[in-house]
């Protein structure tokens, strides 16, 4: 009596590309949670400390006389505005953190998701090559299929957070200057 052979004995080129899938998909959850990580440092001490430097820059030349602002370009009135813009531009920062750490982990959860699934799909291979196995390992296969791609996604949010965080810099910095240019 003869064993019954493997699925991966009857499909060697399906099993090729499952550990292929495999591969890729592991090293896009590894590539993803250390991106998140990376992002959010360079994100948190980047815009955000951008304008609270430029906050705390101008909260010191307003000091002693005031002479600085003034010299600066910087009345009352613009002071207060540019640092109204450089305090809206550290909120505007902080949410673009959140928001893109938010999607990042949804992200990184999906590319686990996918990389258990090739896991399991290579396992598969492995059972004896009977109707219910190809059966299991179809369904296997058209739930890998249907989960979502990941490492392509972006979110519009977190950008244009960051985008207003820095015209907000920009627009608190430029103040002063077109003011004295009568702009």
């Amino acid at each position: 009596m003869s064993e019954t052979p493997s699925i991966k004995d009857r499909t060697r080129t399906a099993i090729m590309i499952a550990e292929q899938n495999l591969l890729i998909d592991r090293s896009a959850y590894e590539r993803i949670v250390s991106r998140r990580e990376t992002l959010i440092d360079k994100l948190r001490f980047g815009v955000f400390g951008l304008n609270a430097g430029s906050l705390l820059a101008l909260i010191g030349a307003l000091g002693g006389k005031g002479e600085a602002a003034l010299w600066l370009g910087f009345d009352r009135q613009t002071a207060f505005t540019s640092a109204v813009a450089f305090a809206l531009g550290m909120i505007s920062a902080s949410a673009a953190i959140v928001v893109e750490s938010n999607k990042i982990t949804v992200e990184a959860g999906d590319a686990f998701a996918r990389a258990s699934a090739a896991g399991r799909i290579c396992a598969m291979h492995e059972m004896a090559a009977t109707p219910e196995a190809y059966a299991k390992l179809g369904d296997e296969l058209d739930a890998y299929a249907a989960m979502p791609l990941v490492g392509f996604r972006y979110h519009r949010l977190p950008l244009w957070l960051q985008c207003a965080s820095q015209g907000l810099w920009l627009f608190g910095l430029a103040l002063p200057i077109l003011k004295a240019a009568g702009v």
